[in-house]
């Protein structure tokens, strides 16, 4: 008896999700420390493009066409950060579908004074009478060793302006 086995590939982004120490597009999975051309050979039919940096021929940068505001970042053709640039203004670019923490639709525009709602665990320290953050600063919720998600404000602090799943090196 032989199994035909159908694997769902990748050919619309209208929701990502941050779970656990995974990260999905849609259904599919993608996960830190797996080889890229293995991950788009085998998950991908949307259709990307490459940018390699100009500061390190090992770094590169996945975007999707039509999804421009999910950019993987790769080192050495190993994932080791997701990043998903969502919504602050009307005028700025951002990823346009539903985003998902931890099993919570994260309701946009995230402020950063709702951090604490989607990381419990992140406990921030009031800067007294200074705002909370200055602007494009990180805040990291470590997921697991060697994991973390990387909460970077807006040009308006006020604002969280990407999230991010990555690798956290020693």
């Amino acid at each position: 008896m032989t199994l035909l086995i159908r694997m769902k590939k990748l050919s619309s982004i209208n929701w990502v999700s941050f779970k656990e120490d995974n990260f999905y597009l849609e259904a599919i999975s993608i996960s830190l420390g797996v080889n890229i051309e293995d991950w788009l050979s085998s998950n991908n039919t949307i259709q990307y493009i490459i940018e390699i940096a100009e500061y390190n021929k090992k770094r590169e940068y996945i975007e999707f066409v039509n999804y421009p505001n999910i950019i993987i970042s790769i080192y050495d053709k190993i994932i080791d950060k997701i990043s998903v640039y969502i919504y602050e203004y009307q005028s700025s670019p951002y990823y346009k579908g539903d985003i998902f923490l931890f099993g919570k639709k994260l309701e946009v525009p995230f402020l950063s004074d709702d951090i604490e709602k989607y990381f419990p665990a992140i406990s921030i320290k009031p800067k007294e009478y200074f705002k909370r953050f200055s602007s494009r600063e990180t805040v990291d919720y470590t997921i697991s060793d060697g994991i973390k998600i990387e909460i970077t404000m807006g040009r308006d602090p006020e604002l969280v302006g990407i999230i991010s799943l990555k690798l956290s090196y020693p």
